[in-house]
């Protein structure tokens, strides 16, 4: 496992945490400061651990999963030359599955994460708290 930190001025911006296993790393979290979005950390720190993936010999860079819902992530995802592969999901109980795929295509979820795009970041605070609460 990797975590990797970007920084201005000596202020962390972004970071991501990556799993190594055998020939393959893999992206899978990414957080950044919005406050630096002129810089494009996420673009940046992207393309340093490509790098450093090449430098030490891994052969496959794995960008993670994203939802097919979130088109503007699939859609940053497949500038960089991807391509997708349906990976797999198994669930027990199998009802559980169901339920995840219920919530992502649900108006609730979706008007909230319109929602959470747009507003402000101090208020997101609050929008996750009646979320846990009420949708949760």
């Amino acid at each position: 496992m990797i975590v990797l930190l970007a920084e201005k001025e000596d202020q962390p911006i972004a970071g991501m945490l990556l799993y190594q296993f055998r020939d393959r790393v893999s992206a899978e979290y990414l957080g950044w400061d919005r406050m630096f979005a002129d810089v494009r950390p996420s673009t940046y720190i992207y393309w340093e651990v490509i790098k450093l993936a090449r430098s030490e010999g891994y052969k496959i860079f794995d960008f993670g999963r994203t939802s097919k819902l979130n088109e503007s992530l699939m859609d940053f995802k497949r500038h960089w030359g991807t391509y997708v592969v349906d990976l797999p999901q198994f669930y027990y109980p199998k009802s559980a599955g169901n339920r995840l795929r219920e919530r992502e295509n649900s108006l609730p979820y979706m008007f909230i994460n319109i929602i959470c795009r747009k507003a402000p970041d101090s208020s997101l605070k609050t929008i996750g708290k009646f979320c846990y609460r009420h949708l949760g």
